[in-house]
């Protein structure tokens, strides 16, 4: 019998940020971070507990907007 899992993906205005209140807050652990040659983060993960969460750096041109940038 095999296991689904399911991994949030958070789009946020500043992922850097974002990775350090959860390391600092949550004692979450990042586990990867990619950038794109500007240093924008496309992808980083962290883990909390046995918990992966997924997050990127807000991208319009891509149609990935963070809250912020929708009025949350």
């Amino acid at each position: 019998m095999s296991t689904l899992s399911l991994e949030p993906r958070l789009i946020v205005a500043n992922t850097a940020k974002a990775i350090d209140f959860y390391v600092n807050a949550l004692n979450a652990v990042e586990v990867e971070r990619f950038t794109s040659p500007e240093g924008q983060i496309v992808h980083a993960a962290v883990t909390l507990g046995n918990v992966r969460v997924s997050l990127a750096d807000e991208d319009t041109k891509f149609n990935n907007h963070s809250p912020a940038s929708l009025g949350g």
